[in-house]
């Protein structure tokens, strides 16, 4: 199983717990590789160009399958023709927050405040192409703002500047920014998916606060080179499926909020499709750029 990206991070642990339960059930040893960089391309080529025997899995997040392609011109896989989904595992909506001292109490007042200050309201995000990045100007498109955009080497690497107060404000999965909601260092000012979040029930969504539109998740997916028989394709998803909704992993994932999916290759299909729309729209100036 190949994670393009390294070790410790969640895409990680959810691997190598997949992993552990697919050799339980298969009889099969899986080993789990680490193959980071090029913002996950690396290790999703490898995927790609693995023998279809169903012997090769790996995870894919909306980077590789999505972003990369429109990022990265000479990108040697294309997910379309040589990738195939297994299952979308695992997903949680991004959660716009802001710093404590930050003087908006809710989205309207945050819009309010960026028109009234153009240029100075900066948001952080993981890199171009990253979840946050795409989630922030899918955020300035439908709420009529520019932000400033400050990018970070990962998600977790902006809680500095944010709780300190040096970055205004944040689109990000809860896992990353909950201890510091709880902590009251940083202020959530409305979920990004259709209905509220429970950890969260008393805070918005960006639909609830007049920005339509916007339906946007985090999330980690498995696949396969494209090619492998169709019951092996039938074998990996009905058993990878039922590892995500074992109550072990289900109690995993609701400590960090996040939604188990676990739903068929063609489901998770037409999801890919859905984000490509999506960062097709928002990312067309950075691709033409890059």
């Amino acid at each position: 199983m190949i994670v393009p990206s390294t070790s410790g991070g969640l895409q990680d642990v959810l691997a190598r717990k997949i992993g552990e339960g697919l050799t339980r059930r298969l009889g099969q040893p899986v080993i789990v590789e680490n193959h980071a960089g090029a913002n996950g391309a690396i290790g999703t080529n490898l995927i790609a160009k693995a023998v279809p025997d169903g012997y090769t899995i790996g995870m894919a997040t909306p980077g590789t399958l999505s972003t990369d392609t429109l990022l990265q011109p000479n990108l040697p896989y294309d997910p379309a023709r040589d990738i195939q989904p297994l299952t979308l595992a695992i997903r949680t909506p991004v959660v716009l927050v802001v710093n404590a001292k930050f003087p908006a109490k809710s989205v309207k007042d945050f819009v309010a405040y960026a028109k009234a200050h153009p240029n100075t309201v900066t948001v952080a995000n993981g890199g171009l192409g990253s979840s946050q990045f795409v989630s922030a100007r899918l955020f300035e498109k439908l709420a009529g703002v520019k932000l400033v955009e400050v990018a970070y080497q990962g998600g977790a690497a902006a809680m500095p500047d944010l709780v300190s107060g040096r970055v205004s404000a944040y689109l990000n999965s809860p896992l990353d920014i909950m201890p510091f909601i709880r902590s009251g260092q940083l202020r959530a000012l409305a979920v990004g998916s259709p209905e509220r979040l429970a950890a969260l029930p008393h805070v918005p969504t960006l639909r609830e606060e007049g920005i339509e539109g916007f339906d946007f998740s985090a999330w980690y997916g498995l696949v396969a080179p494209k090619g492998i028989p169709a019951p092996v394709l039938k074998t990996l998803n009905e058993n990878i499926v039922a590892i995500m909704k074992s109550p072990d992993v289900r109690a995993m994932m609701a400590k960090m909020d996040y939604e188990i999916v676990a739903d068929t290759p063609e489901q998770f299909r037409d999801e890919i499709k859905k984000e490509v729309a999506i960062d097709s729209s928002v990312l067309q100036k950075a691709a033409a750029h890059r």
